[in-house]
């Protein structure tokens, strides 16, 4: 395998061309890690009864290695091409993640903290590999396809991993109730067992599609090799340091209530699975359509706007929760209805920052504007479940408005401040065209400039 630079421009696909073969990728690999993460991987977890702190370190911990993709660039311009390293990473990863199962088999009846000593292990593993991986994927798709069709191209992606993960999870609900009512406790475990291995062999695979498709040269903005530069470039550059405070105020906002409502779904409203299912099966089908409506959107009209009133819509979705009461919890579909604009966010906040971003050379850009979001968010879920905590441990309350508020609408409220005022960062990015790299310079990293529109 070589480099980037090594490899030269080769070959180019059709949009129709990366879009079809993207597709197909994205849908072996969102099926194979909807057996490989959620409840399969809690089930592992959950079998040698975790205390809280080991909870919340293993669901923090695939945020916090994932911020090794912060180390793509030195790889991708000193030892492999953006392609190779993704599928390497991939592979690679997860290898790693089929080290779980072999130690709940290995592990018996050792004690705990020992065994989730040896999963943290192999999950740290396994997500520092996917994050190198992916941030190179991004950086390479954003090469594969023209600037003009990125909206689109990435909707399509988006697309996929919605409707992928609509089908598995409706599945996965119905094998485990089966599994549950006719098999016995001993066989239990190796039906958790053979799903988690088929989804990491079908996830390990996901690459094939993709795989003839050309490794093209990344055309570089900055010396080849420099890891700090890169990284103080963009937070240097204005317009991707406001994405950057975006992304950090939107995942502390959303974080920090991201298991108070589950707990208060489960043990408050007293909602069934049956009616937490149908509500997401709503928000996904609304972020389905409106993903693909998203990408149109993104290479006609741009994306700064678009993301701006699309977040500030969702984020009045904590409202409902306010509303929701155990006598009426069916105001709290309301949230997930407005969640389903999240199929416009989730779009536009990835085209955001390529187009923010150095043309080819921005593996740096991605890999801060990533991690940055999904450790911000871990870090706030575990704030937030200690305040939580700690608030329904004194009993706070107060009584206004004719009806008691507790804990969790404190921190609701909190979360709705943060959620509601976050979109205004996204109004100091100008409104300019992507960084453009001089082909007279291509190592200085002053060579590339910003044109107006």
């Amino acid at each position: 395998m070589q480099n980037d630079e090594a490899n030269g421009a080769g070959p180019t696909a059709s949009p129709l061309e990366v879009g079809t073969r993207l597709a197909a990728t994205q849908a072996l690999f969102t099926a194979g890690h909807a057996l490989t993460s959620g409840g399969f991987f809690n089930y592992f977890v959950s079998t040698y009864h975790p205390t809280a702190t080991w909870l919340a370190i293993l669901q923090a911990a695939p945020e916090f290695f994932e911020t090794a993709g912060l180390f793509t660039r030195p790889i991708v311009t000193r030892i492999w091409s953006r392609k190779s390293l993704w599928i390497l990473g991939l592979v690679l990863g997860r290898l790693a993640a089929l080290a779980i199962p072999l130690i709940a088999i290995v592990g018996g009846q050792r004690d705990a903290s020992q065994v989730l000593t040896w999963i943290l292990v192999a999950v740290g593993f396994w997500y520092a590999l996917q994050g190198l991986s992916y941030v190179a994927f991004l950086s390479w798709l954003s090469d594969l396809a023209p600037e003009r069709t990125w909206g689109r191209i990435y909707s399509s992606r988006q697309f996929v991993v919605i409707v992928v993960t609509w089908i598995m999870s409706t599945l996965g609900g119905q094998a485990i109730r089966w599994q549950r009512g006719n098999l016995p406790p001993d066989q239990q475990f190796w039906f958790y067992v053979i799903a988690f291995t088929i989804g990491g062999l079908v996830a390990a695979a996901s690459f094939v599609p993709m795989l003839s498709l050309p490794a093209i040269r990344t055309r570089p903005a900055f010396e080849s090799g420099r890891f700090i530069g890169p990284l103080k470039a963009a937070v240097a550059d204005r317009d991707f340091r406001f994405l950057l405070v975006w992304a950090a105020h939107m995942a502390l906002a959303q974080g920090l209530t991201q298991a108070v409502i589950t707990k208060y779904q489960i043990e408050v409203l007293k909602i069934p699975l049956e009616g937490y299912l149908q509500m997401v099966a709503v928000m996904l089908s609304i972020q389905a359509v409106l993903s693909l409506a998203a990408g149109q959107l993104s290479d006609r009209l741009g994306d700064r706007n678009l993301l701006f009133m699309s977040h500030l819509f969702v984020a009045l979705a904590m409202v409902f929760p306010f509303l929701a009461t155990p006598a009426n919890p069916g105001w709290l579909f309301g949230a997930y209805i407005t969640w389903g604009l999240f199929g416009v966010v989730n779009v536009v906040m990835t085209t955001l920052a390529w187009r923010l971003a150095p043309r080819s050379d921005n593996t740096s850009f991605l890999a801060l504007f990533r991690p940055l979001t999904g450790l911000t968010a871990a870090i706030a879920a575990i704030g937030g479940g200690i305040w939580l905590d700690r608030l329904l441990k004194s009993q706070w309350s107060i009584d206004l408005f004719g009806r008691s508020w507790t804990g969790f609408h404190l921190l609701f409220l909190v979360s709705l401040v943060g959620r509601v005022t976050a979109p205004f960062w996204l109004l100091g990015i100008r409104k300019r065209q992507p960084l453009r790299i001089r082909p007279d310079q291509p190592s200085n990293p002053t060579a590339y400039v910003r044109r107006r529109e």
